[in-house]
């Protein structure tokens, strides 16, 4: 559950107006609430940031607007909270101190060698040219004590400046060697490599991005121990999450306090942009509105855990029980779905209050259960279910309140003039780079395997219809290497897509013929062409507002239907969910860092900004992918006892399941054993499709 996002970054170039950016920086940073250090100096910039992911993320969007850190390179990693007490931006001579002045960075770069060739070569011994390889650590001896590279030289340095005279004192034992001086984030060692060059060192490399990029691009192997950092959290692991070590560590209750206050906090912040008006709104059975979410989230924990859990209770209104319970029988009767939208009371006022109320119950019932190892075991699993309960709904929130806005986006006024203001959230994408794709296949040989949920792989938690895991099996297939974008949506429809039945299901024509009004449908939900006098052309409502199609990005609100004759139209098919899983265990970590999830604010999926290579793009976030399965029950599912067993098992037909996450997905909530369900003719949430194509044998 990623609430708190940590960034480090540095670059040496050079700068000459560090007062004006100092100032720039502060302001920046102080607006967007972060705290942590950012050092400047005539050779580069150096920093350590925390706070909300879409703060940081926007800083950083920030910053790179200035062409002297167009490149800059940010590695992440999650926390529950911020690790820094304040905000420093300060002007220093160095930004890493070595008190070497002929050692310039800012002027050239020192050979840098990639995480995963370092890894590669420490698993074969030597280098590409058979040469020995010594790994180099350049930290200062406290920060080496937590964790350091398998058989790695430690010179015992208690300052970086006291590393040159190590240097001149041990270079003939380099000598002969590939020598990979490496650090925490890839300061120090750039600097390094460059002095031991100088000081003739025959070959010497930076490991480029340091410890941590290295966590990120191999997990970590050929490292024992944690990486030290410089803030509250001490030391983190391979996963790049806080480690706990005997300083640090604390009881997992309180841990859970905190992950409690942070994603409550989370809803109430994507509800932050709506007028009472907004949260007011139902725009079809299928969605709930805002205000009827934030109700049931705090009635899934007043009815679960307080109910049973605390002294004393009392429910904070009586009538609450049904007019927020949604589909729990075992709990009693419920408000009909379709008339949420009804309820104007309870008012937008008392529902916070109600939030309020039991958060603080909550907190109080969390504090005293540390003292009770019994209680404590059922009420943080009772807890945590919650927690990813309100994450579930922090999506659906999302998709709702879109849904509703765009009733006011798709008036006669708007088909000439589709750029009216419906937006609800930020107006500026953080969409960076854009790296077309080509469409290509990734095959995959496939055989027997395990499907379903791995604690050591996917975390502890899971819902409970990601288990029992069990083998199963899948024949060779090709996976398309990124999702079906806008621009080939629009071939399809120029091609008679949505007028020709044989692409269709039975039940896929019927609902193509009966669309909104009894008229038939002729594009995906939300697109609207400009009207003839105007250009024609195509318009999509999103939460930023109505934008015109961009060919790139990854198609969104799709039926099952719509994948299904899609993937018919361009001769492949949907991949099942056990191929799905089967691609989506063989990424690297980066696949999932690198994903587009609720926390980067966009809240619309985004056009790739990396290049292909040898694994499939964008496989979590961005849009949901339909599969060709059918939701059902693992071999020897059983569900939950008592009334959360309703969560998932009584939904067990006539759906279809949903891999990976979309741009509304928190981060941190899906895996790779992960399975969203929704009936073949649901559009409204951000599902999309990735096609796959069998292999002859």
């Amino acid at each position: 559950m990623t609430q708190v996002l940590n960034i480090s970054a540095y670059r040496f170039v050079v700068l000459d107006d560090m007062d004006s950016l100092r100032e720039q920086i502060q302001a920046q940073a102080a607006a967007r609430h972060l705290k942590g250090t950012v050092l400047l100096a005539e050779e580069g910039i150096n920093l350590f940031l925390a706070g909300p992911p879409e703060a940081v993320r926007g800083f950083v969007g920030w910053l790179r607007e200035d062409a002297r850190f167009a490149s800059l390179e940010v590695k992440e990693s999650p926390s529950l909270t911020v690790p820094f007490g304040k905000l420093l931006v300060k002007v220093k001579r160095e930004i890493i101190r070595m008190n070497h002045p002929a050692i310039r960075p800012q002027a050239e770069r020192a050979p840098a060698v990639s995480a995963q060739t370092l890894a590669r070569w420490l698993d074969q011994g030597h280098d590409d040219d058979g040469r020995e390889v010594v790994t180099l650590d350049t930290r200062n001896a406290f920060e080496v004590d937590a964790g350091r590279f398998r058989g790695a030289i430690d010179w015992r340095i208690d300052k970086f400046s006291d590393f040159p005279a190590a240097v001149l004192a041990h270079r003939e034992e380099l000598r002969g060697k590939t020598v990979v001086s490496y650090c925490t984030g890839g300061i120090r060692c750039e600097k390094a490599a460059l002095f031991m060059a100088d000081a003739g060192v025959d070959r010497v490399m930076q490991l480029d991005g340091g410890i941590l990029k290295y966590f990120e691009e191999t997990g970590g192997t050929h490292f024992d121990g944690h990486c030290f950092v410089f803030d509250a959290r001490r030391e983190v692991g391979s996963d790049l999450q806080p480690a706990a070590t005997a300083s640090t560590a604390e009881s997992p209750l309180s841990a859970l306090a905190q992950q409690y206050a942070a994603v409550r906090d989370t809803t109430m912040r994507l509800a932050e942009p709506l007028s009472d008006e907004d949260c007011q709104v139902q725009s079809m059975p299928d969605a709930s509105p805002t205000k009827w979410h934030l109700a049931h989230l705090t009635w899934f924990f007043e009815t679960f855990v307080l109910e049973r859990h605390e002294r004393g209770f009392k429910a904070f209104d009586p009538h609450f029980r049904v007019l927020f319970n949604s589909y729990y029988q075992g709990v009693g009767e419920q408000h009909p779905r379709a008339q949420r939208g009804l309820l104007s009371r309870p008012g937008m006022a008392t529902v916070k209050r109600y939030r309020a109320n039991v958060d603080e119950r909550m907190q109080a019932l969390l504090a005293r259960s540390e003292t009770s190892t019994n209680e404590g075991s059922a009420l943080r699993a009772l807890i945590t279910l919650g927690l990813h309960h309100e994450q579930q709904h922090q999506e659906l929130l999302l998709t709702d309140i879109k849904h509703a806005l765009s009733l006011s986006a798709s008036s006669a006024a708007d088909a000439a003039n589709p750029l009216h203001d419906h937006s609800a959230y930020a107006k500026r994408w953080p969409t960076g780079a854009v790296q077309a794709q080509a469409l290509c296949w990734l095959a995959y040989d496939g055989g027997l395997f395990d499907l379903g949920h791995d604690p050591a792989l996917d975390g502890t938690f899971c819902f409970d219809n990601e288990t029992p895991r069990h083998r199963t099996y899948t024949a060779p297939f090709e996976l398309a290497s990124r999702p079906v974008n806008q621009g080939e949506w629009l071939a399809f429809i120029d091609d008679g897509g949505y007028r020709r039945p044989e692409l269709w299901l039975s039940m896929g024509w019927s609902w193509v013929n009966d669309g909104p009004g009894g008229q038939p449908r002729r594009a995906p939900l939300y697109w609207q062409q400009r009207a003839p006098g105007h250009g024609g052309a195509w318009f999509t409502h999103t939460l930023q507002g109505t934008v015109e199609i961009d060919p790139h990005t990854p198609m969104c609100h799709l039926s099952y239907f719509e994948a299904d004759a899609y993937a018919r139209w361009t001769g492949a098919r949907l991949p099942t969910e056990a191929e799905w899983e089967f691609a989506a265990r063989r990424l690297t970590p980066r696949a999932m860092q690198r994903a587009n999830f609720a926390d980067r604010g966009a809240f619309h999926p985004l056009p790739p900004s990396i290049a292909a290579s040898d694994e499939p793009l964008q496989m979590f976030g961005d849009v949901w992918e339909w599969t060709q399965s059918s939701y059902s029950a693992y071999p020897g599912y059983r569900p939950l006892p008592g009334a959360v067993g309703e969560y998932n098992g009584k939904f067990m037909c006539n759906q279809f399941v949903l891999r990976g996450g979309s741009c509304a997905t928190p981060a941190g909530h899906v895996r790779a054993s992960y399975r969203n369900f929704f009936p073949p003719e649901a559009q409204w949430q951000f599902s999309g499709l990735r096609l796959a194509r069998d292999i002859s044998s």
